[in-house]
Protein backbone atom coordinates (compact mmCIF):
# COMPACT_ATOMS: atom_id res chain seq x y z
CA UNK A 1 0.00 0.00 0.00
CA UNK A 2 1.17 3.02 -0.74
CA UNK A 3 0.23 5.97 1.78
CA UNK A 4 -0.76 9.56 0.58
CA UNK A 5 -0.87 12.61 2.88
CA UNK A 6 -3.18 15.33 1.96
CA UNK A 7 -3.03 18.21 4.23
CA UNK A 8 -5.59 21.10 3.23
CA UNK A 9 -4.61 24.25 4.99
CA UNK A 10 -7.60 26.56 3.38
CA UNK A 11 -10.91 26.50 1.93
CA UNK A 12 -11.22 29.98 0.19
CA UNK A 13 -14.60 31.15 0.78
CA UNK A 14 -15.84 27.89 1.66
CA UNK A 15 -16.00 27.13 -2.04
CA UNK A 16 -14.52 23.51 -2.32
CA UNK A 17 -14.38 23.44 -5.97
CA UNK A 18 -10.86 24.31 -6.34
CA UNK A 19 -9.26 22.15 -3.88
CA UNK A 20 -7.34 19.01 -5.45
CA UNK A 21 -3.99 17.50 -5.27
CA UNK A 22 -2.02 15.31 -7.69
CA UNK A 23 0.03 12.13 -6.77
CA UNK A 24 2.06 9.36 -8.46
CA UNK A 25 1.85 5.92 -7.17
CA UNK A 26 3.69 3.52 -9.24
CA UNK A 27 3.59 5.19 -12.50
CA UNK A 28 0.44 6.33 -12.17
CA UNK A 29 -0.80 9.85 -11.78
CA UNK A 30 -3.71 10.29 -9.39
CA UNK A 31 -5.81 13.40 -9.36
CA UNK A 32 -8.02 13.51 -5.83
CA UNK A 33 -10.89 16.35 -5.64
CA UNK A 34 -13.36 17.76 -3.75
CA UNK A 35 -17.01 18.42 -5.15
CA UNK A 36 -20.28 18.90 -4.29
CA UNK A 37 -23.48 16.58 -4.41
CA UNK A 38 -26.56 18.33 -3.00
CA UNK A 39 -25.39 18.88 1.02
CA UNK A 40 -22.69 16.77 0.66
CA UNK A 41 -18.82 16.97 -0.17
CA UNK A 42 -17.01 14.20 -2.06
CA UNK A 43 -13.70 13.44 -2.69
CA UNK A 44 -13.29 11.88 -6.02
CA UNK A 45 -10.06 10.46 -8.01
CA UNK A 46 -9.46 10.76 -11.44
CA UNK A 47 -6.57 8.43 -13.32
CA UNK A 48 -4.43 11.28 -15.82
CA UNK A 49 -2.26 9.42 -17.88
CA UNK A 50 -0.55 11.86 -20.36
CA UNK A 51 1.36 10.89 -23.21
CA UNK A 52 1.69 7.26 -20.71
CA UNK A 53 -1.44 5.96 -21.92
CA UNK A 54 0.19 3.04 -23.94
CA UNK A 55 2.73 2.66 -21.08
CA UNK A 56 0.85 1.63 -18.23
CA UNK A 57 -0.33 -1.68 -17.22
CA UNK A 58 -3.88 -2.22 -18.04
CA UNK A 59 -6.88 -2.61 -16.40
CA UNK A 60 -5.65 -0.34 -13.84
CA UNK A 61 -7.27 -1.63 -10.62
CA UNK A 62 -6.89 -0.20 -7.30
CA UNK A 63 -8.43 -0.26 -3.78
CA UNK A 64 -8.58 3.28 -1.68
CA UNK A 65 -8.44 3.49 2.09
CA UNK A 66 -9.23 6.85 2.98
CA UNK A 67 -9.28 8.54 6.98
CA UNK A 68 -10.10 12.41 7.96
CA UNK A 69 -8.04 13.47 10.74
CA UNK A 70 -6.80 16.89 12.10
CA UNK A 71 -3.35 17.27 13.71
CA UNK A 72 -4.84 19.33 16.54
CA UNK A 73 -7.10 16.53 17.62
CA UNK A 74 -5.16 13.35 16.79
CA UNK A 75 -7.31 11.01 18.50
CA UNK A 76 -10.61 12.52 16.04
CA UNK A 77 -10.32 10.30 12.91
CA UNK A 78 -13.30 9.51 10.78
CA UNK A 79 -12.78 6.49 8.31
CA UNK A 80 -14.59 5.87 5.20
CA UNK A 81 -15.73 2.36 3.84
CA UNK A 82 -12.89 1.25 1.44
CA UNK A 83 -13.59 1.43 -2.04
CA UNK A 84 -12.13 -0.82 -5.10
CA UNK A 85 -12.16 0.78 -8.53
CA UNK A 86 -11.10 -0.25 -11.95
CA UNK A 87 -9.85 2.08 -14.82
CA UNK A 88 -9.89 -0.43 -18.59
CA UNK A 89 -8.09 0.86 -21.43
CA UNK A 90 -10.75 1.00 -23.60
CA UNK A 91 -12.77 3.07 -21.56
CA UNK A 92 -10.17 5.33 -20.79
CA UNK A 93 -9.13 6.28 -24.51
CA UNK A 94 -12.54 8.14 -24.79
CA UNK A 95 -12.99 9.96 -21.52
CA UNK A 96 -10.21 10.69 -19.56
CA UNK A 97 -12.50 12.28 -16.48
CA UNK A 98 -13.62 9.32 -15.31
CA UNK A 99 -14.44 10.47 -11.77
CA UNK A 100 -14.95 7.69 -8.76
CA UNK A 101 -15.97 8.75 -5.39
CA UNK A 102 -13.60 7.52 -2.30
CA UNK A 103 -15.65 9.27 0.68
CA UNK A 104 -18.93 11.19 0.99
CA UNK A 105 -19.28 13.50 3.62
CA UNK A 106 -21.30 16.66 5.13
CA UNK A 107 -19.87 20.29 5.53
CA UNK A 108 -20.03 19.81 9.22
CA UNK A 109 -18.25 16.43 9.60
CA UNK A 110 -15.30 18.36 7.61
CA UNK A 111 -15.63 21.43 9.62
CA UNK A 112 -15.30 18.81 12.30
CA UNK A 113 -11.83 18.18 11.56
CA UNK A 114 -10.90 21.74 9.81
CA UNK A 115 -9.69 22.73 13.13
CA UNK A 116 -7.19 26.10 13.34
CA UNK A 117 -6.81 26.13 9.88
CA UNK A 118 -6.01 22.57 8.96
CA UNK A 119 -7.59 19.07 8.09
CA UNK A 120 -5.86 16.12 6.36
CA UNK A 121 -7.03 13.15 4.55
CA UNK A 122 -4.67 9.95 4.66
CA UNK A 123 -5.42 7.88 1.70
CA UNK A 124 -3.65 4.27 0.90
CA UNK A 125 -3.66 3.02 -2.30
CA UNK A 126 -3.41 -0.43 -3.21
CA UNK A 127 -2.76 -1.91 -6.30
CA UNK A 128 -4.17 -4.72 -7.09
Amino acid sequence: ATKLNWRITKVPENDYSNIYKQFQVAGYNLKFLFYNSSSDLQIGVILQTGKNYDKLKWPFKAEFVTHLSSQSKPGNIKRFKSKMFEWKKEEFRYNSLICFTIATFTRDEFLEHFINGEAEFVIFVIIL
